[in-house]
């Protein structure tokens, strides 16, 4: 076939439509820019998953897997299917590649479906990315390492979303195979600054200095941070002007609201669940600065997001973390609230240095974040492998 081809038949396994995680928004997002400049975009996914009226306006086509339901199955051999799927979808379609997001289960189900299709003849290259869990967490895992490293190894391509998720699958997940680093990119028409009335719906008073998150409460997450970090600076005096915005749902939502309630911080708590769209960008918006306490990340997207809408950044010093946020923001030693409550004071007290992180956060992301270069880049690695 001809690396020169411009336009390219893409399948795209990922959790799709997102529904947990940056790593299903960016794999949608991605196959939305693709469709755009005119290549012909197919996910396989699950049989619950559903394409949005925008997405089949641009042609994007969702395959979904069919369950099995048999009695001597306890578990859903989604690997077998999902590759199945594939196979039939590119008999039909005649694809040119295929990109595996989130690797676990995707990766090895592009192997399988291009041994498969190998043997009837067809070349089906594919493409997989590392988004963060898949490596860092559940990659690590003995019931799942072997595989992925075999579906890793035998890619045509290795991407990682950071330095770090590579590091980790080459030196503990016994990958030998290059890979190339293609971070995340978030998208100038959607996250921006702007003014937002969320303050005001939320009886938080315009003087007050409002720490922000988003994320899904996962473990991983460490959302225990905020209510330590809270307690400290009520010993201290300094939680009266204080202000916490909690965005999202997840496992550790109701254990951190429980903190809050025990430390007599309620007032001084917002927790206004999942937020998407406007509402998400209002969110950040009412924002002085936006902290990611985790204990791992790939390249988190909230930083990105935040960094758009011109928000100073706070993150712990973890690998994908200390990556995103570069100099364009503050890092701390997870677990250490000392450490944390001195960024957060300092941000506070100067307006020179939030609006210096905020200036050079938001450069960084129009520059190096943008939607364009992130596409070119995975474009090139596409054609690479035809």
């Amino acid at each position: 076939m001809n690396c020169r081809k411009e336009k390219l038949k893409i399948g795209i396994l990922s959790f799709y439509y997102p529904h947990l995680g940056g790593s299903g928004i960016i794999t949608a997002k991605l196959g939305e820019h693709l469709a755009r400049r005119g290549n012909e975009v197919h996910y396989i996914g699950y049989d619950t998953d559903t394409n949005p009226d925008h997405m089949q306006e641009l042609g994007v086509r969702l395959h979904k897997v069919r369950k099995i339901d048999y009695p001597c199955m306890k578990n859903e051999p989604y690997v077998w299917t999902l590759a199945s799927e594939l196979c039939n979808v590119d008999k039909k379609y005649d694809l040119d590649v295929v990109h595996a997001n989130y690797a676990i289960p995707h990766a090895a189900a592009a192997y399988l479906a291009r041994e498969q299709r190998k043997l009837e003849g067809k070349h089906l290259p594919y493409v997989v990315t590392g988004h963060g869990s898949d490596i860092h967490t559940n990659g690590k895992k003995p019931n799942i390492g072997p595989i992925l490293s075999l579906s890793l190894n035998s890619a045509n391509a290795l991407t990682y979303v950071s330095k770090e998720l590579q590091k980790i699958a080459e030196e503990e997940l016994g990958v030998i195979k290059e890979g190339e680093i293609i971070p995340n990119f978030v998208n100038s028409s959607e996250f921006y600054p702007k003014e937002s009335g969320l303050r005001s719906e939320l009886g938080i008073p315009n003087t007050a200095f409002v720490v922000g998150h988003v994320s899904n409460f996962a473990p991983i997450k460490q959302v225990y941070h905020f209510t330590y970090l809270a307690e400290s600076l009520k010993q201290g005096g300094l939680l009266h002007n204080m202000h916490f915005l909690m965005v999202g749902d997840g496992e550790e939502r109701l254990a951190t609201e429980q903190r809050v309630k025990k430390i007599g911080a309620e007032e001084h708590f917002h927790f206004i669940g999942k937020k998407k769209g406007e509402e998400l960008l209002d969110a950040y918006n009412s924002m002085d600065c936006f902290i990611l306490p985790s204990k791992h990340e790939g390249n988190p997207l909230t930083i990105l997001e935040a960094m758009a809408c011109g928000k100073p950044v706070i993150g712990s010093n973890v690998g994908g973390i200390s990556e995103s946020v570069g100099d364009e923001g503050l890092l701390f030693e997870p677990g250490n609230i000392e450490d944390l409550e001195d960024k957060v004071i300092s941000l506070k007290e100067s307006e020179k240095l939030r609006r210096s992180f905020s200036e050079k956060g938001f450069s960084k992301v129009s520059i190096k974040h943008s939607p364009d270069n992130i596409l070119e880049e995975y474009l090139s690695v596409f054609k690479q492998v035809i």
